[in-house]
């Protein structure tokens, strides 16, 4: 695991080169992406398809 082995102390391998590093900023932003712009990406829909009142009971319903 290039990503973990690179964290440990004494373990950073300097001779990965680009192609690894460019993967790695890869998963970084596929994890970026699934985990913040598309949630973030979703509650912009849901505010404008789902009416003011409509959310407010939902979030009484999920005692928000």
């Amino acid at each position: 695991m290039v990503g973990n082995n690179a964290v440990h102390p004494g373990q950073i391998d300097l001779e990965d080169g680009r192609d690894i590093a460019l993967k790695l900023f890869h998963v970084l932003n596929f994890i970026t992406d699934e985990m913040i712009s598309k949630p973030k990406e979703l509650d912009l829909l849901y505010a404008d398809v789902v009416p003011e009142e409509t959310q407010q009971h939902i979030k009484e319903r999920d005692g928000q």
